[in-house]
């Protein structure tokens, strides 16, 4: 579950497996057509003059909602929760750091194997999820001038040269 969770939200949004990682659960509001964090210091992808925020939509499928998995998931996480430590979204799965917070590097380590358990070439890594994100958002219609706020971008120079993928 919580591997999927990582996938869902790293591929609904244009976020870094470090601002994935910074995601803390007292500064999250759950809404009926999504979910907002709130965040608190900057992260790799914000700066001081723009938006703090990582939004993330509802999706009518359930099955590969990152809203309705991420409910779920805060459900069954919930006793680990009760140390004040333990506020960030993402806890160890494993011994000997079980429950603790997890690094960066453990987050993009999970991206890396959610692609590789789903048949996905091993070319792709963690950070390959950002362009599908925009790149998927953009075949479907999503204005260049919502992509560019989305994912705190200037200038659609980056989205084309980087980002944009088929």
């Amino acid at each position: 579950l919580t591997l999927k969770l990582a996938m869902l939200l790293a591929l609904s949004n244009t976020d870094w497996a470090s601002d994935l990682c910074a995601l803390d659960v007292r500064y999250l509001a759950l809404t009926l057509n999504g979910s907002e964090f709130q965040l608190v210091s900057l992260t790799k992808s914000a700066r001081p003059d723009r938006h703090l925020t990582s939004v993330y939509a509802s999706f009518q499928d359930n099955t590969i909602c990152p809203v309705t998995t991420l409910q779920l998931h805060l459900t069954r996480t919930a006793d680990w929760r009760t140390n004040p430590s333990r506020t960030q979204l993402f806890l160890s799965i494993n011994k000997p750091q079980c429950h603790h917070p997890v690094s960066p590097a453990t987050v993009a380590r999970w991206l890396k194997e959610t692609l590789r358990t789903a048949g996905v070439s091993t070319d792709f890594t963690a950070h390959s999820t950002r362009s599908t994100a925009v790149s998927v958002a953009f075949d479907k219609g999503v204005s260049i001038k919502d992509i560019l706020n989305t994912a705190d971008w200037t200038s659609d120079s980056v989205f084309k040269k980087y980002y944009c993928k088929p």
